[in-house]
């Protein structure tokens, strides 16, 4: 429903800006049909021919630096029909760079009514540091010969009006800084009575690299009486560097759509028509019409003269604002943005009556308004149809032919000039580029053309040039130079994608994932922590030790059954344990020990004491002191194992292995017994009697490791069944202390 509201808007604005006659024919335009026109594509939009129209700014800027240079200007001939007017001139055409693109395109010629007591100096390209930048032609006084470059102005002061209106067909005329004699003074701005049939241009100042040129203000037509304005054109080959070969213009932009689709480009100081209503042209320095500034609070004088001329329709300004905005997102009927989807467009718009916006199919109630709306561009026999009625076209003789291509020449030659003059002055040093620089004057030979006849002259009335205010002395703000930017080459926008880093970051992912299965590793490192033993502190404050610890606590789930059965029942407990697979994989580090099979043993001791703190490995020969009761099955001596749980050195290690707080209690006689570990490796031969060492359970479990080189777990189960016996000796303990 909003989609159709909006085109009904669409309809609505294009019965404003286009005549209500006849409306445009059932058949869409038809393309280029001289042969010799091959490889030309005209084009749905691009820039505006800077003599149709120049935005008007308040502080002079330097363009873009590009960074190639432009082809040769290639040869044009003048259509052999031109607007009605009163001194209707051909304009050739230049090469423009195409920031879209990031490539040239040519913007052709155009017959162009000229402006009263006015005088066209075209533009030319000059090479900069680091590339090429486009010089802005200008309407300059008619007949002035002599240049005059003005050093930078100060920015400029003009904050609006300060009083209201006289009246509601009054124009604002912003206030401009004035050089004169050896200083900048302020020249206020002002009110004028608007007129329809004319629109005043304020006074600015165009950029050079020899200095600034100022440009008073003058007279000129709306944009509907301006001429005839040719699109531009793509050159899919370079079709121009044929002998021979001449390029005659033959589309024409359709004022309708220019109105509705028309931007300046702030960085190239141009108008635009077409498609940039995409967000990324805003960033781009593509700016609505309506929207730019001559100055600080004043409209565009282009924008102010339509606005009063439809000022009886006091929405006309906002619904052309709705329109770009509903356009910039996509919820209006946008320009199409060629030539080809131009044709298929008016044709489903005027046979099948339907149109698509945001991929839904709607009907058209009026197809000949939207088909006219749609169409940018047009051949020339078919604009009059589009454009409004006081556009009428006349045949130019054949005769005059050649006299309008003579013109072109020369203005052609005037381009040549200026850049040669503007450079010398350059390296000569003679440029006036900074504010205390004098003024230089400069000489250029401008065409003679012919004046406009008598009876042309009678016809128009020429508004007399306003009376402009007294200038007066202001405090200029201080100057603040410029630099131009540059477009960068067309490789180094996609650099900024970015696409190749977020794939980098997932490969390095994979590696962390399987840097996880290294810990398997490090279960063969617990044979290296044996000399670490000593320091295995290091262990607690690393964290890598912490999956280490888990295969050093298999051995310690030993200790547990040890203990276990002594209090309760000891053979029940370390049944369920055995059935728990981590006492199995415990053999594979008991296993690593037994690679140094007869005097390593005791040293696989020293490893089981990693999981338990390192001071303990000197305990852990403590637990092999059991070994040393292991001789003394006699009763007495295994009594001596039994004072071993009243020793506190073993909580220190069971604190590290953390799973047992029983065992802890059983390993405290190991540093009790530490004086006896140096007997213990004597009583190593005592291995055989496994019962009595099943109370120390890590001393136990070391002696299964060590006398079983297969399957000490099946040792150990039977070991429970002896402890027993043992518990008799400790009776006999206290015997044994005395």
């Amino acid at each position: 429903m909003k989609t159709t509201l909006l085109i009904s808007v669409v309809a609505a604005l294009v019965l404003t800006f286009a005549h209500d006659g006849q409306g445009l024919r059932s058949q869409a335009p038809q393309p280029v049909q001289q042969a010799d026109q091959e490889g030309i594509e005209p084009q749905t939009r691009g820039p505006v021919h800077e003599a149709f129209a120049t935005p008007t700014d308040a502080d002079p800027h330097p363009n873009l630096i590009v960074p190639k240079a432009p082809p040769e200007p290639i040869e044009e001939a003048p259509p052999d029909q031109k607007p009605e007017g009163q001194n209707v001139l051909w304009i050739p055409g230049y090469w423009a760079y195409d920031d879209d693109a990031h490539d040239f395109l040519w913007v052709s010629g155009l017959w162009r009514d000229v402006p009263p007591e006015t005088q066209w100096v075209p533009g030319y390209w000059n090479e900069a540091e680091g590339g090429w930048q486009w010089v802005s032609g200008y309407w300059s006084v008619a007949a002035q010969h002599d240049v005059q470059y003005l050093p930078p102005p100060p920015p400029s002061i003009e904050a609006g009006p300060s009083a209201p209106a006289p009246d509601d067909t009054s124009v604002y005329v912003p206030g401009c800084w004035v050089y004169r004699e050896t200083r900048y003074l302020w020249q206020p701005g002002f009110w004028i009575a608007a007129r329809p049939d004319w629109v005043y241009i304020p006074a600015c100042y165009r950029w050079t690299p020899a200095g600034c040129v100022f440009i008073s203000g003058y007279w000129d037509y709306p944009l509907a009486r301006r001429g005839l304005l040719f699109c531009p054109i793509r050159f899919t080959r370079a079709v121009w560097e044929r002998p021979g070969w001449v390029y005659q213009p033959n589309y024409c932009i359709s004022e309708p759509a220019l109105e509705a689709s028309l931007f300046v480009q702030t960085h190239f100081r141009r108008y635009h028509f077409g498609d940039y209503f995409a967000p990324q042209y805003a960033t781009a320095g593509y700016v609505p019409w309506f929207e730019h500034r001559a100055a600080r609070n004043v409209p565009e004088p282009l924008f102010a003269h339509a606005r009063y001329l439809h000022r009886q329709d006091r929405q006309w300004g906002q619904e052309l604002r709705d329109l770009y905005v509903e356009r910039s997102r996509g919820h209006a009927l946008r320009p199409p943005t060629t030539f080809v989807q131009q044709n298929q467009l008016i044709q489903n718009i005027t046979v099948n009556k339907t149109v698509q916006i945001n991929n839904q199919t709607l009907r058209v109630k009026d197809p000949q308004a939207l088909a006219r709306h749609v169409t940018v561009v047009a051949p020339v026999t078919k604009i009059a149809e589009i454009n409004r009625t006081n556009i009428r076209l006349q045949p130019v003789a054949k005769a005059a032919l050649p006299v309008e291509r003579k013109v072109a020449t020369q203005i052609r030659e005037v381009a040549t000039q200026r850049r040669q003059l503007e450079t010398q002055m350059v390296a000569k040093g003679t440029a006036a580029v900074r504010p205390t620089d004098r003024p230089r004057t400069a000489r250029l030979e401008l065409p003679k053309l012919a004046p406009a006849p008598a009876a042309v002259k009678a016809k128009v009335q020429v508004p007399a040039r306003p009376a402009l205010p007294q200038h007066v002395e202001r405090p200029a703000p201080p100057h603040q130079p410029v630099k131009p930017l540059r477009v960068e080459p067309k490789a180094a926008r996609p650099a900024t994608k970015g696409v190749p880093t977020p794939a980098a970051k997932p490969t390095p992912q994979p590696p962390p994932a399987a840097k996880p299965t290294p810990p398997a590793p490090p279960a063969a490192k617990p044979t290296p922590p044996v000399p670490e033993a000593k320091p295995k502190p290091q262990p607690p404050p690393a964290a890598k030790p912490a999956p280490q610890p888990p295969p050093a606590a298999k051995p310690t789930p030993p200790p547990p059954p040890a203990v276990k059965p002594t209090p309760p029942v000891p053979e029940a407990k370390p049944k369920p344990q055995p059935p728990a697979v981590k006492p199995t994989p415990q053999p594979p580090p008991a296993a690593k020990p037994t690679p140094p099979p007869p005097a390593v043993k005791p040293t696989p001791p020293v490893p089981e004491a990693k999981p338990k703190p390192q001071p303990p490995p000197a305990a852990k020969p403590a637990p092999q002191p059991p070994p040393a009761a292991k001789p003394t099955p006699q009763p007495p001596p295994q009594p001596k194992p039994k004072p071993e749980p009243p020793a506190p050195h073993a909580p220190a290690q069971v604190k590290q292995v953390t799973p047992t707080p029983h065992a802890t209690a059983v390993v405290k006689p190991a540093p009790a017994v530490q004086p006896a570990a140096h007997p213990a490796p004597a009583a190593r031969p005592g291995p055989p009697p496994q019962a009595p060492v099943i109370k120390p359970a890590p001393a136990a479990s070391h002696q299964v490791a060590a006398t079983r080189p297969t399957h000490p777990p099946a040792a150990a189960t039977p070991a429970p069944a002896p402890r027993p016996a043992p518990a008799p000796p400790p009776k006999k303990r206290p015997d044994h202390s005395p």
